[in-house]
């Protein structure tokens, strides 16, 4: 259940509250009643957006690999450490655990972290495993410098086993706890790649009628250029850059996809709803004595208003997967009206409700 936020710009403040069920028979969530509505519902009066939460990662760009044993010549440096005897056998390095807390070292390595590891193992041990390392910056094993603990199957069969460790610095090198107990571990075709992500990030979007302003960071060490739209950009080293795009449309609602480009380099994509109150649609309209709904017949965005001001925006009402990318947004239509209700589907979606209940949306 999410509050509405008050229009403090123009007009009284509105109190009531969105919350909701939807049926579905894939990953498409009704948006616009969680994030985007807390941006408009303030930002109405000017018909500005503004996307401040950030939760995409950088894309990789490539994973180098530093480190690969496939032990078809020996344990190829790998040194026993506690509780552990190593041998190499038809193409895999044999570990003995003969007491608690077992491991073992990597050879030394110099690898810019954060890494990614990737192994075959087979095990008849106990308890789960865990990883640990040291680098150039602070060459002391603790816990300040480990992997959270992973889930080994003890059943004697191969496993391919893949992890991140959040590295930081130069890592020298890693520490293998292969369980916990006595037993013995196969591991096979280990690979230490490192993660090189893209230097640039889409940190913030503000969107207005006019167009779409995206602020880009440079996360390398030199100057990047990119162009967003018609437009072309030099972004210095550490530092951020506004880029903007003009949007044209008739619609009151709109999905826009912002494109960075740069030579040499994949582009950069977020999709965004841009609302633009000075355009009309065709709309479905729910009304009680507090608040008026106007959801557009296309289903693409929804208008709530107390008397002749507009509080809030939902727009996209669905879509998949929110926190992804590259979202996809259904097309709706009108399934259903009823005088305080309005079911919107797509195909392959299901449906969605919203009913406009005294100072309350249901969805």
């Amino acid at each position: 259940m999410i509050p509405l936020v008050s229009d403090w710009q123009k007009g009284p403040a509105l109190f009531g509250r969105i919350h909701g069920k939807l049926q579905h028979r894939r990953r498409y969530f009704p948006t616009g009643i969680g994030v985007f509505l807390i941006f408009v519902a303030v930002l109405a009066a000017r018909g500005m957006a503004v996307e401040h939460i950030n939760p995409y990662e950088r894309p990789v760009l490539e994973e180098p690999t530093v480190g690969r044993w496939t032990f078809e010549s020996g344990t190829q440096g790998w040194r026993p450490a506690h509780a552990t005897q190593l041998d190499a056998r038809d193409g895999a390095l044999v570990i003995t655990c003969t007491g608690h807390d077992p491991y073992l070292y990597t050879p030394p390595m110099e690898a810019e972290g954060p890494l990614y590891l990737r192994f075959r193992m087979r095990s008849t041990g106990t308890g789960p495993g865990q990883f640990f390392w040291i680098t150039r910056e602070s060459r002391n094993w603790g816990t300040d410098k480990r992997s959270p603990g992973f889930k080994m199957k003890h059943d004697g069969e191969w496993h391919t086993y893949e992890m991140k460790i959040d590295a930081s610095g130069t890592v020298t090198r890693i520490r293998l706890d292969p369980g916990q107990g006595e037993g013995q571990v196969w591991v096979d075709d280990f690979q230490v790649t490192r993660c090189e992500r893209h230097p640039l990030e889409i940190t913030r979007i503000e969107a207005s009628p006019e167009g779409i302003t995206a602020f880009v960071k440079n996360h390398s060490e030199e100057a990047v250029k990119f162009r967003l739209g018609d437009n072309d950009y030099t972004v210095e080293a550490g530092e951020t850059v506004a880029g903007f795009m003009p949007v044209n449309s008739t619609e009151p609602f709109h999905p826009v996809t912002v494109k960075i480009t740069s030579d040499g380099l994949p582009p950069l994509t977020r999709t965004i709803s841009v609302h633009d109150p000075s355009e009309d649609a065709e709309w479905i309209t729910l009304s009680n004595e507090e608040l008026t709904l106007k959801v557009a017949q296309n289903g693409s965005g929804a208008r709530l208003l107390r008397g002749d001001w507009l509080v809030a925006v939902m727009a996209p009402l669905a879509e998949a997967a929110p926190l992804d990318r590259h979202r996809e947004i259904p097309e709706l239509r009108i399934a259903k009206q009823t005088d305080d209700s309005v079911t919107l589907a797509a195909d392959d979606f299901g449906s969605l409700t919203l009913t406009l209940d005294e100072n309350e949306i249901d969805s």
